[in-house]
């Protein structure tokens, strides 16, 4: 459903059909080929990790372009919300081949990174789905001090999610590049602009930039 405008404020930005056919014989469900030896593709996804701290600083990131995610989180609606001169971008569960596609789409259209202010970390921080390449191009390059813009992201993520869920060293990359970052971490956020308070919503503090990261 790439390029379909629901109204005249949402659009759908991927996946488009060329791309999610092409991920299909990659799910976990879809049958392996008679006589094949198998989609090797497949695992390299869910091998267990050995969890280790490193340091970060804000000059230092430890986030790298190289992770992956599976197919079926690579097929992930991925929407805007326009309104107001702002653009909201909802990543659900895509990976970086799912969402750089995206972004060259938005550039092809002259995307002006300082018009969007709100951003869903995608699959509720993980480190596999965005890198520093991705993060320049969708909201801008690292800035020089702790001085957070106009933007926002809100990661979706269980009450004891972490370490993975989320990452601090992705929570790190959005603040280097000037993005105030909330997790719901069980408990309910509303992002709200010139709308009342809802009495089951409570208020949030931004997540801090962190020294010491899980990699």
């Amino acid at each position: 459903f790439q390029g379909l405008a629901l109204d005249e404020h949402l659009r759908v930005l991927g996946p488009s059909k060329q791309y999610y056919e092409s991920l299909l014989p990659d799910f976990r469900g879809t049958p392996e080929p008679v006589g094949g030896a198998g989609l090797v593709g497949r695992a390299g996804a869910f091998l267990a990790e050995t969890v280790r701290k490193v340091a970060e600083s804000w000059g230092v990131e430890t986030l790298t372009d190289d992770g992956e995610t599976s197919a079926e989180n690579n097929t992930s609606v991925i929407l805007e919300l326009a309104f107001d001169g702002d653009r909201l971008l909802m990543t659900a569960d895509a990976g970086m081949p799912a969402l750089t596609r995206v972004v060259d789409r938005l550039e092809a259209e002259g995307w002006e990174r300082g018009n969007l202010r709100l951003v869903q970390v995608p699959h509720h921080g993980s480190q596999r789905n965005v890198g520093p390449s991705l993060l320049n191009r969708l909201i801008g390059p690292k800035i020089v001090q702790d001085e957070p813009g106009l933007a926002v992201a809100y990661v979706s993520a269980a009450r004891d999610g972490g370490p993975k869920h989320p990452s601090k060293k992705v929570t790190n990359a959005f603040r280097r590049r000037g993005v105030r970052v909330y997790a719901t971490q069980g408990v309910n956020l509303c992002f709200r602009k010139d709308a009342p308070q809802r009495h089951d919503y409570s208020g949030a503090e931004p997540l801090p930039f962190f020294d010491e990261v899980e990699d």
